[in-house]
């Protein structure tokens, strides 16, 4: 064990990095293709030698995995010279330990590049000065955020990545710096067995057990609009499924894999079991059937937003590692195109991640911002702590689950982040959507019990990963009616319209296990529609349909939730639309 804390920054604060004893990393130089299988017969040999009993490959970052026997690290001086001989030969160019993030276990490969944001004032010659001392080299600056560097440390075993990291931050000239980690991601998807196949969490009619009327109320939001084919959600995954029938109508042409870096987001990676979560790209189909399955099409499920459209945008793969700087570039990517993204996950901290989702929520869609859901998680470990990251950034929307019987479920994370709660497994029934289409993978294997033998559905999908698109699709909706909506104010017509659920009270509109409580498609959608639009010069309210409020200059325009909420702030209804509150 190393005799020092080691670390990295994030927020502002160290988060503390926790060695795997049994598993290292080594990132090896591709060979000639005419020695190839001469040189892994003597890699494998040399691993073996340190006691490797398991390797697993990512073939994408020439990175392999290896575990040892736990007998072969309990001497650790003798074990550390067999890794210093693994480290020197010719073809390996470093070896580094696995680090295990302390609060949720998951798993962090140090690789041997950084992320970086320097401050506005700095200049290209201090950077340089900066990246000399370290012997660091630039990869890439950010499209995005020019003041944003990718860089790579050019020998690693010389100077450490994650230590260089650090005194770039401490070096008082970035707002960020962080090692670039291969970061696992954690999907927070429960499995649940249903006693009755249907979707209760569109209409609760007491089926199963349940409790009538704890659902979304999305029967009545359809009554005003089953959304809009302009507004798009973003499914950031393990991949979407884009050939499946009750999905495929729906799907926008510029989805993406950031996993392998190709424009084909759909699942790819499988392995025995097939229905496990962790090894196979099952996850985001269900997610995208959730939010915006096909509607009114005669077959299968459907979608709480089932007239948008879904960008798939594949994050992960097996074996659900991705570097911080390709998921902070997925959700910059997705908000090109998506008016909302959903993100049904949790990784490390990362402040790369965490400004890309500023960013986007404050910046893309024309100023207005994206709407970006992320579920607050199914981990013990931040029980009672808050929600996981990055539900826990301010600007993202942080979505818990409830049950169909009108209470958190009992996996559901919660805190002072929590925005609101969605219907989810966890009482008597899971949650009916979309599940991948290929044979013999997915959810359902093809079993009638598990959602019908043809495996297209799967009856027991739930987690907070199933309420986040539901979330999702909802302020889809929102959006699909005004869609000249800030996104601080559909978030705010999101919690102002939840349904108060559950035995704790609610102080000023919320509590910390139900954030403000649980998301009503039909209030959302309404309140959306009715909201005013004020005029900064003239100090008028319009409704959106007036003609007086379609003639007014964007930078006069101030939006309110509610006709309330304008006259408060000193605002006289219009003549035309809001008569009864024109106050002359």
């Amino acid at each position: 064990m190393p005799e020092q804390e080691e670390f990295y920054y994030a927020g502002g604060r160290r988060i503390l990095l926790l060695r795997d004893p049994e598993r290292y990393a080594v990132r090896y130089r591709e060979p000639d293709v005419t020695t190839r299988a001469a040189v892994e017969s003597e890699r494998q040999e040399a691993e073996r030698a340190v006691g490797v009993v398991e390797r697993l490959e990512i073939p994408r970052r020439n990175i392999v995995i290896l575990r040892c026997q736990p007998s072969a690290t309990r001497n650790s001086d003798a074990h550390a010279a067999r890794l210093e001989d693994l480290a020197r030969r010719e073809d390996v160019e470093f070896v580094t330990p696995v680090y295990r993030e302390a609060t949720q276990g998951l798993q962090l490969i140090p690789t041997d590049e950084i992320n970086v944001r320097f401050k506005p004032d700095v200049t290209p010659e201090q950077i340089d000065e900066l990246n000399a001392r370290y012997g660091v080299e630039i990869v890439r600056q950010s499209s995005w955020s020019p003041q944003e560097y990718t860089l790579r440390v050019k020998s690693p075993q010389e100077h450490n990545p994650i230590e260089v990291a650090n005194a770039y931050y401490e070096s008082g000239l970035t707002e960020w710096a962080e090692p670039n980690f291969l970061t696992e991601g954690r999907k927070h998807f429960l499995p649940d067995d249903p006693l009755l196949v249907n979707q209760w969490h569109l209409e609760n009619t007491g089926q199963g057990g349940g409790t009538v009327g704890e659902d979304v109320h999305a029967q009545d939001a359809w009554d005003i609009t089953t959304g809009s084919p302009d507004i798009v959600i973003a499914i950031l995954d393990d991949g979407v499924d884009i050939g499946h029938p009750d999905l495929a109508a729906n799907i926008h042409p510029q989805g993406y894999d950031f996993f392998d870096d190709d424009n084909d987001p759909r699942p790819r990676y499988f392995a025995v079991p097939y229905d496990a979560t962790d090894d196979n790209d099952i996850h985001g189909t269900p997610c995208a059937g959730v939010a915006a399955a096909c509607g009114n099409n005669g077959i299968g499920v459907t979608g709480i937003a089932f007239s948008c459209r879904v960008l798939p945008i594949k994050v992960w793969g097996a074996p659900n590692l991705a570097p911080n700087s390709a998921i902070a570039e997925s959700i910059r990517y997705a908000a090109q195109y998506a008016a909302v993204l959903s993100g049904s996950w949790s990784s490390a901290e990362s402040d790369m991640v965490r400004q890309a989702i500023e960013d986007v929520t404050r910046e893309a869609r024309g100023g207005l911002g994206v709407l970006a859901f992320f579920s607050s998680g199914n981990d013990p470990a931040w029980r009672g702590r808050g929600v996981a990251f990055p539900a826990q950034v301010d600007a993202a929307i942080a979505v818990g689950a409830s049950t169909n019987q009108g209470r958190r479920a009992g996996y559901s994370n919660y805190g002072p982040e929590l925005d609101f709660v969605a219907p989810s497994n966890g009482g008597t029934l899971g949650i009916w959507t979309t599940d991948v289409s290929y044979q013999d993978r997915g959810y359902n294997m093809g079993s009638d019990g598990a959602g019908g033998s043809d495996g297209l559905y799967t009856n027991s999908f739930g987690g907070t990963s199933s309420a986040c698109p539901l979330a999702a699709g909802i302020g889809a909706l929102v959006l699909s009616v005004r869609p000249d909506l800030p996104a601080a104010l559909v978030r705010r017509i999101l919690r102002g319209t939840c349904d108060k659920i559950g035995p704790r009270p609610y102080v000023n509109g919320r509590n910390d296990e139900y954030g403000w409580g649980r998301v009503n498609a039909q209030r959302a959608v309404e309140t959306a529609r009715l909201a005013p639009i004020g005029n900064r010069r003239s100090k008028e309210m319009h409704r959106a349909w007036c003609s007086w409020a379609r003639r007014m200059a964007d930078h006069n325009k101030v939006h309110f939730m509610t006709v309330e909420e304008g006259l408060d702030a000193g605002y006289n209804g219009c003549w035309y639309c809001l008569r009864q509150y024109d106050t002359g």
